[in-house]
């Protein structure tokens, strides 16, 4: 069996306002309480065409989501 870790990239952005230009990636590890921040992508991430109504965030919780965190 394989072991599965997370991961999550950083970004460093070496020039302010510039997004896309001269950006540096470091890529390593999760820590441990970085592990919050899953739900908090996991709900951004959800396309919501209506900003008016958008979907509650205790949606994350469905086990169909579930499994992405």
């Amino acid at each position: 069996m394989c072991e599965i870790k997370r991961f999550t990239l950083l970004i460093c952005m070496s020039r302010m306002g510039k997004i896309g230009v001269n950006m540096n990636y470091i890529i390593r590890e999760m820590q441990l309480h970085e592990y919050s921040l899953l739900e908090d992508f996991l709900y951004e991430a959800i396309f919501q065409p209506d900003e008016a109504s958008l979907v509650p965030r205790s949606i994350i919780k469905n086990p169909e989501l579930q499994v992405y965190i």
